[in-house]
């Protein structure tokens, strides 16, 4: 029997992908968006989308893992933050420790608000954050073409342009593992994660932003006068 017979090539031909360097996924860069967050800082209708932006370009949060970020998940004092619920159709867990400056503005917001319910409570529709992100991205400067649910690619571009870009990278902003090594050797270790991220990640971040032209002026980086324990 020829199992063969019936079974035909498709004639489509294959035209293989081609490099154009003017292509890519647009991003801003780290210090770009400390720019942006200092922009929005400065106005005090702005200042209440500092919180998402920073938590979007500074962590690699996806949108809605912003937006649905309840002060509960919190803590101020470990500098951590807890990912729990479904994004995209998938459930989602992840502890993570967070970079100063993103602690700092969580414990600016914190003083003035409930200290329940969500943290973008002004915006919990995803439009209506999206809409006002992207016209105050137009008044800062008119020629950035991203999209607010793109600030993510931040914290991934600057990784793979400084070179370490990586397994803890991947978990970080909440990549599932791809490998069979990373899903049952060493891709579940608990609360062993949380001292990796700081070194392998947050240290990197931390250490791009030292190297901000820091505006003498900056709201958005702690002063002398910051309480460690609000």
């Amino acid at each position: 029997m020829d199992i063969c017979r019936n079974f035909k090539l498709s004639r489509k031909e294959f035209v293989p992908t081609r490099y154009d360097e003017n292509r890519g996924n647009p991003y801003l860069s780290i210090h770009q968006v400390l720019d942006f967050l200092d922009y929005l800082a400065r106005d005090a209708e702005r200042n209440r989308l500092t919180i998402g932006v920073a938590l979007q370009g500074l962590v690699g949060l996806q949108m809605q893992e912003a937006l649905r970020l309840p002060w509960e998940k919190v803590d101020l004092n470990d500098e951590t933050i807890t990912i729990d619920g479904v994004v995209k159709n998938r459930y989602r867990i992840r502890k993570i420790p967070v970079s100063d400056v993103v602690v700092w503005l969580l414990r600016r917001a914190r003083r003035s608000v409930d200290q329940a319910g969500l943290i973008i409570s002004d915006y919990a529709a995803f439009d209506n954050y999206s809409h006002a992100v992207h016209r105050e991205l137009q008044r800062w400067d008119p020629r950035v073409t991203i999209k607010p649910k793109d600030f993510r690619n931040t914290i991934q571009t600057a990784a793979i342009d400084g070179g370490w870009y990586g397994y803890y990278v991947q978990r970080y902003v909440g990549h599932a593992p791809s490998t069979i090594g990373e899903k049952h050797y060493h891709g579940d270790q608990g609360k062993r994660l949380i001292p990796l991220f700081r070194e392998k990640v947050v240290s990197y971040i931390e250490a791009e932003i030292s190297k901000w032209n820091t505006p003498t002026d900056s709201l958005i980086l702690p002063g002398p006068s910051l309480v460690v324990n609000q």
